[in-house]
């Protein structure tokens, strides 16, 4: 179980460094390394989860620990989606605090866009209107790059967190001779 945490947060940390750039490569390996560290973690913690229950009630056992993996999942996902949704506004906010049309890269990134605009054949206003979405959608796509950054790091650190508490784990002690039947 550790190695399998600490894969997930090297993977997780490695995420939380994107940029605007990123390529299929800057994905691949920490997506190696996270399903290599899910492998290990699922089936050590359905064992640790399911190790002390009798077999008369295994199968409902495993049943309620299918149903609480899936919903904590779930409420992980939308956590998640919230944090990026949320994210992505107020870093939206925060870059547009310094996208100002007094600011000189601001400024000439907007002369150039709109003599491109106007140079394929759109008037003047329709021009200006083109040159602002596009500076919008590129202050849009670094908010959602630093949102997700954010949330990469979140996930690393709740691996991290997550480490000590393998040693509250306890293992089952080792019988000797056939297990005891269980009649109901």
């Amino acid at each position: 179980m550790l190695i399998g945490l600490a894969l997930n947060a090297f993977a997780f940390w490695q995420l939380s460094h994107l940029t605007s750039q990123v390529g299929a490569w800057d994905i691949f390996w920490p997506q190696v390394w996270s399903g290599a560290g899910m492998g290990l973690l699922f089936v050590a913690i359905a064992t640790a989860a399911l190790s002390a229950i009798p077999k008369p009630r295994m199968t409902a056992a495993t049943g309620l620990y299918n149903v609480v993996r899936q919903v904590a999942g779930s409420i992980g996902i939308a956590v998640a989606a919230t944090q990026l949704s949320y994210g992505t506004q107020r870093y939206h906010d925060l870059i547009s605090e310094h996208v100002t049309m007094y600011g000189e890269g601001t400024r000439l990134f907007l002369q150039r866009v709109t003599a491109a605009m106007r140079g394929a054949g759109a008037d003047p206003v329709t021009a200006g209107k083109r040159a602002l979405a596009i500076l919008d959608g590129r202050v849009t796509r670094q908010a959602v790059v630093l949102a997700y950054n954010h949330i990469f790091q979140l996930a690393a650190v709740l691996f991290v967190v997550a480490i000590p508490l393998v040693w509250l784990l306890k293992a089952k002690p080792v019988r000797d001779g056939p297990a005891p039947i269980a009649v109901d």
